[in-house]
């Protein structure tokens, strides 16, 4: 499976998951929501201005109590346009988000692995330059013997590239059992 496949299948999945492009019928429910609404609020403004120019204060707290579902009405719509204020990759289903939380996870340990590599290559360039150096002056054993600078050096140096093989091991190995744990197509499904 390619990177273009996991992407169309999370998209589809974003899609599915209630994305911005709702069907028709979903935008026929939320037109009659609109216009019924819309219908609602106008009655109650139009009798609970009648009541209030006529002075009939009564009936004028009846109508206001009636205008209760045309509240209700565009507080469905306010939730409905501007209350879900989540960008796609914040409605992924959890499943997706743990996916993409191990990919990033198996990215890091990727990266980790090729550190570790690059720094030992390094330490061991590093201690061959200082081997060579020793060896510019005659025996490296008789240079490192002769100049304590160098033979620290020398052993600072052997001790890091050791801790770099450590490292490099480790990350190998979590890269591995990382590649292990990885779940096939459940049986029965064709991936």
């Amino acid at each position: 499976m390619t990177d273009d496949d996991d992407s169309d299948a999370a998209s589809e999945r974003v899609r599915e998951a209630g994305s911005r492009h709702r069907s028709w019928w979903r935008w026929l429910l939320i037109s009659f929501l609109l216009l019924a609404t819309l219908l609602i609020t106008a009655l109650c403004v139009t009798t609970l201005a009648a009541d209030l120019l006529e002075h009939r204060w009564g009936e004028a707290l009846a109508a206001s109590r009636d205008a209760v579902p045309a509240f209700v009405g565009w507080a469905a719509l306010l939730l409905l346009f501007f209350g879900r204020g989540l960008t796609p990759a914040e409605r992924l289903l959890p499943a997706d988000r743990r996916a993409a939380r191990e990919k990033q996870a198996r990215a890091q340990r990727e990266d980790s692995v090729h550190r570790a590599e690059q720094r030992v290559h390094d330490l061991a360039a590093s201690l061959e330059a200082l081997l060579s150096a020793g060896d510019d002056r005659a025996d490296s054993q008789f240079a490192a013997a002769s100049s304590p600078h160098l033979a620290r050096q020398v052993a600072e140096t052997t001790a890091r590239l050791d801790q770099a093989r450590q490292w490099l091991a480790s990350a190998r190995a979590a890269s591995v059992s990382d590649s292990a744990e990885q779940p096939g197509p459940p049986e029965g499904r064709v991936a």
